[in-house]
């Protein structure tokens, strides 16, 4: 059947009389935004598993064209396992193809690999090199995106070998170039350009590769040949509708501009660029692919904010430096921001929240069979929890965020943001780059720009910083504190430490999400940040905006109190945490202060469940006392150690929190790393604080390493002392246990690495 047979018969009455045989034809001519009444019609008249495999594997293609990942993953897999029923194996091993690309495409990259390394054994079972080409060329590109070029290279380069036909070569081609580039490796980049420009006709991939040269020519410090290419190569793409491409395009045509000192028109082709990255963001139906689309051109909002600035140098009246905050913030937390406007809520009632409980209960039988495999078994149920965990999290984030009330809808101007704040706050906001880095600073009174050096400087001084804090325990690190911690303020406090006011909310960026603020000594001066100052760290001022418009509580309001370990609680079968012997005491020291204004979930009471079933609109604190455990290779498995009623371990997960509706002021815990994550370019440290504060907290308590049982169960004792017998706030009682700690120089305890850990994040 012709296309325009196929389309004269989708109308409701002709469409009842196609057979699965027609279905199949029609769906191999009509194009596939047409596909939708095929595919119904196609499940009406399958007649076998197979068939309706079929459907369910071209329903998949449709639903990732929509750009809804999770339902096409489902299709997918469903269809994939019939095919496995059947026998099917090349319909089985595109399957896990397209799984894997549905993941990639998602941002999750890991599960994507784990698909993309089953679909390469049955392709070897099948013999098939086309199908290990594709696979070794996807597998490539997804290690590139997670930062990994030597693996890419060596996956892109072996599918290479395998390709036989043009446009497969030149696919594999322009994806090596681009690798190559990363790695510095021009000559051979543009090797691979090259060719592939000889396989192509004049098709959207052609377009690609010729703007890749663009933008090889930027990076030979050639902007005039940059700009030739790219402008030959933006036609293509605006003509073929690849909107992707375009955008890169228009960017480095920004860059070609501005090194050619045309800073306007930079301006233009930048503003053109991330509009239509926003425009394409927000027709995304997938939550997941929205954060991950944005991370993944975090570069082109960061060029955009570096030439704001320079306008600022040149223009200094002109409010190109308010201009650039904005544009900065905007670049910032959004996926945090669009879990805080549009999470869903879990109901207990509806099939998805099923599918959760049990993904959940197999993600813990797979964490617990793991602790006791190795060798293939140990490979193999590794593997089967980066899928599950895929499934668990996309099931959980697969909502949009209302159309009301879009992100950028939160992107305050400067005069805004001073009216967040009273005039004993100061707003610090780093943004690390490659060429410089900057610091904002605002206040009440004033708003500034500074230059910073370049990111490779700033975090190789934090991450040696953090290390040396964190080993304070010892007495021979110590005499490193100074030094390290004055090079790293030198650079990042000197320019504003004259102008900082009382209250001090600090934003970061990069792996200054490491650094003990609190530690930091201040230039010129004979003390620490601490010392004069409360310190809180923002995800961003967006976020921030949106917790300030907020509705307050007042402080204590009930103390929900959740201590797994105080007897008789987890019987602790895991020898990674034993049991907190001194958690009874933490508990205690609440107890006396809370009076009856304390709910308590102790010992085998402290599940998970139970948590979530507390009334958290009568909770003004939720104090978790328990060991932390940090999942670094699936940080959205990151989680406290609760337990179940029979005492054995039971995670409250990061991801489990994600979703819920958990209005708290004040969230406490009081466990190892509860405040690490994983840190996303653009997003932050994706971690426990971030969990809370999407489902609602105001503000979270959290630590940057594994803080000694005792020292913490004091340090909270203090803590506590400060907020609900002197009534302070959850700032100023932190800065004050802080500082009991610090002015006891006879003991260990004035060490930061025990109470510089302690960071209060949000509002």
């Amino acid at each position: 059947m012709s296309s325009t047979d196929c389309l004269a018969r989708l109308k409701p009455i002709k469409r009842s009389a196609l057979t699965y045989v027609e279905v199949r034809q029609c769906l191999q001519v009509v194009p596939k935004e047409s596909w939708g009444p095929l595919l119904d019609r196609g499940f009406e008249v399958a007649s076998t598993i197979g068939e309706r495999a079929r459907i369910q594997h071209d329903a998949a293609q449709l639903a990732d064209r929509r750009g809804d990942y999770r339902t096409a993953l489902d299709l997918a897999r469903q269809a994939g396992e019939a095919f496995k029923q059947t026998g099917e194996m090349t319909w089985y091993a595109a399957s896990l193809f397209n799984q894997g690309t549905y993941y990639s495409a998602s941002g999750y990259g890991r599960e994507a690999l784990g698909r993309f390394d089953l679909a390469m054994e049955v392709y070897r079972e099948l013999g098939d090199e086309n199908g290990e080409a594709r696979t070794l060329t996807q597998i490539g590109w997804v290690f590139f995106l997670m930062g990994d070029a030597n693996q890419a290279v060596s996956k892109l380069e072996a599918g290479l070998a395998k390709r036989t036909g043009p446009k497969g070569r030149a696919a594999t081609l322009d994806r090596l170039g681009s690798v190559y580039r990363d790695l510095g490796r021009y000559a051979e980049a543009e090797a691979s350009y090259r060719e592939a420009i000889e396989l192509l006709d004049e098709n959207a991939l052609r377009g690609h590769v010729v703007a890749n040269l663009g933008w090889l020519a930027l990076d030979r410090e050639d902007p005039e040949e940059g700009e030739t290419l790219l402008r030959r190569a933006l036609p293509i793409l605006q003509r073929l509708g690849d909107r992707d491409a375009e955008t890169h395009t228009l960017v480095g045509l920004g860059i070609a501009a501005r090194r050619q000192g045309r800073p306007r028109e930079a301006l233009r082709f930048l503003e053109e660029a991330l509009g239509i990255v926003e425009e394409l963001r927000s027709a995304t139906s997938a939550r997941t692919l929205r954060s991950s689309f944005l991370a993944l051109r975090q570069d082109y909002y960061l060029e955009y904010v570096d030439l704001l600035v320079d306008l600022h140098r040149s223009e200094p009246t002109a409010g190109w430096d308010h201009l650039a905050l904005v544009a900065d913030q905007e670049r910032r937390a959004r996926a945090l921001l669009d879990l805080l406007l549009g999470m869903p809520r879990t109901d207990g009632e509806s099939s998805s929240n099923a599918v959760a409980n049990e993904l959940r209960e197999r993600i813990t039988r797979l964490e617990g069979d793991l602790r006791s495999a190795y060798g293939d078994e140990e490979k193999e149920l590794r593997a089967e929890l980066v899928r599950v965990a895929g499934e668990y999290r996309m099931l959980r984030g697969s909502t949009t965020s209302p159309a009301s009330a879009p992100p950028a809808s939160f992107a305050a101007t400067v005069g805004e943001l001073r009216s967040l704040i009273d005039r004993e706050t100061s707003l610090i906001t780093y943004t690390l780059g490659n060429r410089r880095s900057l610091l904002f600073y605002l206040d009440r009174d004033s708003f500034e720009v500074f230059d910073l050096p370049p990111r490779a400087e700033i975090e190789s001084l934090a991450t040696t910083f953090h290390h040396v804090v964190k080993s304070s325990r010892d007495v021979l690190a110590r005499p490193m504190l100074a030094p390290s911690g004055s090079r790293l303020s030198e650079i990042l406090l000197a320019p504003v430490a004259g102008r900082l006011r009382t209250n001090v909310k600090i934003v970061r960026d990069g792996s200054l999400h490491l650094v003990p603020f609190a530690a930091l000594p201040i230039p010129n001066a004979n003390c620490l940040l601490i010392e004069g100052h409360r310190l809180t760290s923002i995800p961003s001022l967006s976020v921030l905006e949106y917790l300030e418009r907020q509705p307050r509580r007042d402080l204590p309001g009930m103390i929900a109190i959740v201590a797994p370990d105080v007897p008789p609680g987890r019987l602790a079968l895991d020898p990674r945490f034993p049991i907190l012997s001194n958690v009874q005491a933490e508990v205690d020291t609440i107890s006396s202060r809370a009076f009856d204004r304390q709910m308590t979930l102790l010992g085998r009471h402290a599940t998970p469940r139970a948590l979530f079933s507390l009334p958290f609109k009568d909770v003004g604190i939720l104090h978790i006392a328990a060991h932390g455990l940090v999942h670094s290779d699936l940080p959205e498995l990151s989680a406290m150690i609760l337990t179940d009623t029979k005492g054995q371990d039971d995670y409250l997960r990061l991801i489990d929190i994600l979703g819920e509706d958990l209005p708290i002021p004040l969230v406490v815990l009081s466990a190892c790393e509860s405040g690490v994550g994983e840190i996303l370019h653009g997003e932050g440290s994706i971690g426990m604080p971030h969990a809370f504060l999407s489902a609602g907290a105001s503000s979270v308590l959290a630590s940057l390493w594994a803080v000694q049982d005792r020292a913490t169960a004091e340090f909270m004792e203090r803590f506590y002392a400060g907020l609900l017998d002197e009534q302070e706030s959850p700032a100023e009682a932190l800065r004050q246990a802080q500082l009991e700690f610090l002015a006891n120089s006879s003991s260990e305890l004035a060490a930061p690495y025990f109470w510089a850990a302690f960071e209060l994040h949000g509002r």
